[in-house]
Formats: C-alpha cells, sequence, structure tokens
C-alpha cells in the first residue's frame, strides 16, 4: 500500500497532523508480511477530533503516536501483526473493526515521518 502525508493527518479537516515513524515503519512491516490494511481510520487527532471521537483526554493520537487499522481478524493476520507490532516496541488493542495500535509506554516524543511523505 501507498501512503500519504492526508492518510495519517487529522479526519477532521484541520489540516494538521504528524506521526510516528515506528507506527509507519510498522504499517511498512505489514504490508511486507502481506497483510491487507483495510482502511486506516484514524491517526493524529487534533484536541476537537478527539472528543468528538470519545477518545481518552491523553490519547496517543493527539501525539502522533497511536493509529487504528481496519483488517481482517484471523489468527495469520493476528500472528502477523503480534510480529511486526514486537519488532518496532508497540502493543495493541483490538476492537470489533481492527486494532488500535500505539507506542505503549515508550518516550511521548513523536519522532515525526509526515515531512517525508509526499501530498
Amino acid at each position: 500500500m501507498l501512503y500519504y502525508d492526508h492518510d495519517f493527518n487529522c479526519q477532521c479537516g484541520c489540516g494538521r497532523g504528524q506521526f510516528d515513524a515506528r507506527l509507519f515503519l510498522f504499517l511498512l512491516e505489514l504490508d511486507r508480511l502481506d497483510v491487507e490494511v483495510k482502511k486506516i481510520s484514524s491517526a493524529f487527532r487534533c484536541d476537537k477530533h478527539n472528543i468528538a471521537e470519545g477518545g481518552a483526554v491523553n490519547s496517543k493520537h493527539l501525539y502522533g503516536l497511536a493509529v487504528d487499522i481496519h483488517v481482517l481478524k484471523d489468527t495469520e493476520t493476528l500472528d502477523k501483526i503480534v510480529s511486526a507490532m514486537d519488532k518496532f516496541g508497540l502493543r495493541a488493542l483490538p476492537y470489533p473493526w481492527g486494532y488500535h495500535v500505539d507506542t505503549g509506554k515508550t518516550p511521548v516524543k513523536c519522532f515525526d515521518i509526515l515531512p517525508y511523505l509526499k501530498n
């Protein structure tokens, strides 16, 4: 899958965004492992959008340190996701639509990849 900066910007249309390099590398690893990411429903969120989504007060989305991905939820896909998460020190929370993946308790500093992606 080819990713662009708008894939990771806030979905409310405010134009704000940042996205951690570890999460970007995680998504590239999923591609390498042939995991089909059907949709990225949320990456960076501004404060206003986070409230509208019912996000946590200190959500990792506010800092570009989380991504919500829609994928098949079968054993083979889960094994590949766990492998990719382990490679980059990430954690995931399962939801009916897929997974919320974030940087966990790692430093809150975002190593922003968006300046390097095409519009």
